[in-house]
């Protein structure tokens, strides 16, 4: 019996197979969980709304196209402290007609 040379190229498509089939099945195996945490929506402090929203007034800020919410801020601030929803309107109806930013700012300064 005579030995022949054994090739080693006649094994790579089989390696390479082998490689490639090993490769899509443990790409196929693993698990990867995509887990979205939320965080339960807090609701915003109506008190603290209002505040930062006297402080732009007061800083000579002009008023804008938040004075079509000031119904709704007022409501929302109203809930939590009557008397404080009260002044608040007031200041709102009074802040509406001032006739500058700097007339503004006077009465948010004095609220």
């Amino acid at each position: 019996m005579t030995m022949q040379p054994v090739s080693r190229l006649g094994a790579v498509p089989h390696i390479a197979a082998f490689t490639i089939a090993l490769s899509l099945l443990a790409g196929c195996s693993a698990r990867t969980v995509d887990r979205q945490w939320e965080t339960p929506a807090q609701p915003a402090d109506p008190l603290a709304s209002a505040r930062s929203l006297l402080q732009g007034y007061a800083d000579g800020r002009e008023v804008g196209s938040e004075a079509m919410e000031f119904d709704a801020i007022v409501k929302q601030v109203t809930e939590v402290d009557a008397a404080k929803g009260e002044k608040l309107r007031k200041f709102l109806t009074s802040i509406k007609n001032a006739p500058d930013p700097a007339a503004a700012a006077k009465l948010a300064k004095e609220l």
